[in-house]
């Protein structure tokens, strides 16, 4: 594949351009956009990121340097990458808590009350602060 002419192309906005690529990199984006998400959202999900991947390049495609990027795997790969990372943080997994986890309250306070607080402001933090405090 020339990528010189598939990336001048892809700016004139050939989408004959944009499917080429797909079919030559929809595999190896796949990898990259498996491997950061899979397990944090269902499959269906992980395609919708792949085909933003290749939508972030088809709008990008005019600020693509053809003398920086003669080949579109590392471009594409970066693109995929991020896009996987941004969406991976989007996901606040929680960690099912509990009651019993909180253990046995001083009688000064109402329980009932006391532990719907904190479950309320376990709830509001990260999964790795919460099971810091609850071990």
């Amino acid at each position: 594949m020339n990528y010189i002419d598939i990336i001048t192309r892809l700016k004139e906005r050939d989408t004959k351009a944009l499917e080429e690529i797909i079919l030559e990199f929809n595999q190896y984006v796949a990898a990259i956009v498996y491997t950061i998400l899979q397990g944090y959202i269902d499959e269906i999900d992980i395609q919708g990121i792949i085909n933003q991947v290749f939508f972030i390049l088809w709008e990008k495609a005019e600020k693509i340097d053809i003398k920086d990027y003669n080949d579109l795997k590392p471009y594409l790969g970066a693109i995929a990458r991020n896009t996987a990372i941004n969406e991976k943080k989007k996901i606040t997994p929680t960690v099912p808590l509990d009651e019993h986890i909180l253990g046995e309250i001083n009688e000064n306070f109402s329980q009932v009350e006391l532990r719907a607080i904190l479950l309320s402001a376990l709830k509001q933090l990260s999964t790795e602060n919460q099971i810091i405090l609850l071990k």
